[in-house]
């Protein structure tokens, strides 16, 4: 079954033959004095017919703008019902454009469509558009057959059809193209975002608070990397935060040592200040359900849940306390508790702890292994990342910058060293240390910033998406061409080199997302992720095609 935009091209396309069909059946009976009539029946029907085709294309143009480049464009509005008009990533934009009416709107159009052929019938065009006859002697003879069907009321119910299927066309059209601006607004995810962005740098301050305790062991905090598009949206779901907390037993201190490693779930809960001044005992009656994994059937960008306002409870089952030390409170674990209580920062956010039972039992600290260990040493079975893999990666570190930009969880020259995998744990981490009396270090000098690279975060982005994407670190991929005595620069030429290898190994949308990464292309005169236009920019531009080409690629293996 054809598709919206393939069967629009076929009518603009088809249009044309119409009319260029109509000029040459009035040329002829302009020739022969008693049927001259018909010529200006058939003048008024070129006339009528050139205008409809004229608001149809008008209307097309409106509708298409926006979904491809302007190039692009005009190539479709040149070439009516060529291959380009089958590509079925059009076809999908134009379903995200006109959302419900999209049924509609393929009605409409194949009605349209269907008034085309009964033309091209009526006036015994060949399959390829054009009339059968054009000599002097067979159209006097075969024009006095089809003359009858040409008469003003076999073409007039016809063209009311048209004018209406126009109509119709242009409202929809229109309305879509006024609700556009309110509907992107309206289900723009990156609130979500910033919010998740608030309570994780919350999270990190109320866990330096809490972690830098008396032990003088550091304490190793990583936080499990998400990307919260897909996942278990609308559901009324509550925001957690899946962490890994294990001590560096390797520090030499004379204590003993309770425990090594514990994993958690950590709710992230924004309260009223009036609630908090009333409330030190909160009520957990149920169990928390865990996260589903994402959805391969329904294709589709969502958002995370909104956060939840902490309201007094009607009754208390489980008295919860404030945690002061949580070193000490993970030394103290039985095994046997749901909640082990709640961590408050000074922004009256709190932070509620639940441990995630194993069986058996982990107990020793985590082996970490970096992202760039897993790609430089692709031979091993245990660190070879599968393309599923790597699709997963590059939506969930896209994602987690939205998530994560300007806190202490994520620096702004970030790569590959900085994601860890930990050993009895899934997906990618960050991993921040927390110690009372860190050791002295000197405060790095950072490099100069290269005024080619307009936003670092998100270059450093595109360098690792060009990392999964062709299996290796960039400083192996450089060339002589690339080296430079600026290292940044030397980065800079050679993911511009690369960009084009991206599109020939992982095609358009993801070639797309790297070039926007690498060229900072979005649009917006300032590229901050502070300013929520060039948020929505990224993630329309980066996060998204990276979600579709991972959904895609879960459907097709899921056949």
């Amino acid at each position: 079954m054809a598709t919206g935009v393939e069967v629009a091209g076929i009518v603009l396309g088809s249009i044309p033959l119409i009319i260029s069909a109509l000029e040459h059946y009035a040329e002829g009976v302009g020739t022969i004095e008693k049927w001259w009539r018909y010529k200006r029946e058939l003048a008024s029907l070129k006339r009528i017919l050139g205008a409809e085709c004229d608001r149809f294309l008008n209307t097309l143009e409106e509708l298409l703008a926006g979904l491809v480049p302007d190039g692009r464009l005009a190539d479709l509005l040149n070439s009516p019902g060529g291959a380009g008009w089958a590509d079925p990533d059009l076809n999908q934009k134009l379903q995200v454009r006109l959302r419900k009416s999209y049924n509609s709107y393929l009605d409409t159009v194949n009605d349209l469509n269907d008034v085309v052929s009964i033309l091209k019938a009526k006036l015994e065009l060949d399959p390829s558009g054009k009339p059968k006859w054009t000599d002097s002697k067979t159209f006097r003879r075969e024009y006095k057959r089809i003359k009858f069907s040409l008469s003003k009321a076999s073409y007039e119910e016809l063209m009311k059809r048209i004018e209406k299927d126009n109509d119709t066309l242009a409202n929809l059209t229109g309305q879509s193209l006024r609700l556009e601006p309110t509907r992107l607004k309206r289900n723009n995810p990156t609130p979500e975002f910033e919010r998740i962005r608030s309570q994780a740098e919350s999270l990190y301050r109320v866990l330096k608070k809490n972690l830098c305790c008396s032990c003088q062991i550091p304490h190793n905090a990583s936080l499990r990397l998400e990307s919260r598009t897909s996942q278990d949206a609308g559901t009324g779901t509550k925001l957690r935060f899946k962490m890994v907390f294990s001590l560096d037993i390797s520090y030499p201190v004379g204590k003993s040592i309770t425990w090594k490693r514990r994993e958690t779930e950590i709710e992230s809960l924004e309260i009223r200040q009036e609630t908090d001044t009333i409330t030190k005992v909160v009520s957990m009656d149920s169990p928390y359900p865990s996260p589903k994994s994402p959805s391969l059937v329904k294709k589709g960008v969502t958002w995370a849940p909104h956060p939840v306002t902490l309201e007094p409870p009607p009754y208390s089952t489980t008295k919860l306390t404030e945690i002061h030390d949580l070193c000490s409170v993970f030394g103290d674990y039985k095994g046997t508790e749901t909640c082990l209580g709640f961590i408050l920062d000074e922004k009256h956010m709190r932070h509620h702890i639940y441990p995630v039972m194993h069986s058996p039992p982990q107990q020793e600290p985590p082996t970490a292994t970096t992202l760039y260990k897993r790609l430089t040493n692709p031979h091993s079975p245990k660190t070879k990342l599968t393309r599923k893999e790597r699709l997963q990666l590059a939506l969930t570190l896209a994602a987690s910058v939205l998530q994560l930009h300007k806190t202490p969880w994520l620096s702004e020259r970030w790569s590959t060293d900085d994601i860890h995998f930990l050993e009895g744990s899934t997906g990618p981490h960050v991993s921040r240390s927390f110690q009372a009396t860190p050791p002295p270090t000197d405060p790095p000098n950072p490099p100069k910033p290269l005024p080619i690279v307009r936003n670092q975060t998100i270059f450093a982005l595109g360098v690792i998406l060009i990392e999964l994407c062709l299996g290796t670190s960039l400083a192996s991929l450089r060339t002589e061409e690339d080296i430079s005595p600026d290292e940044q620069l030397t980065d800079y030429m050679t993911a511009r080199r690369l960009v084009s290898e991206v599109y020939d190994e992982s095609g358009g949308r993801y070639g797309d997302a790297v070039r926007r990464c690498v060229h900072c292309e979005f649009d917006q005169r300032k590229a901050s992720l502070d300013v929520e236009e060039f948020r929505t920019s990224f993630f329309q531009g980066v996060v998204v095609p990276l979600e579709e080409d991972w959904l895609d690629f879960g459907s097709i293996h899921a056949m």
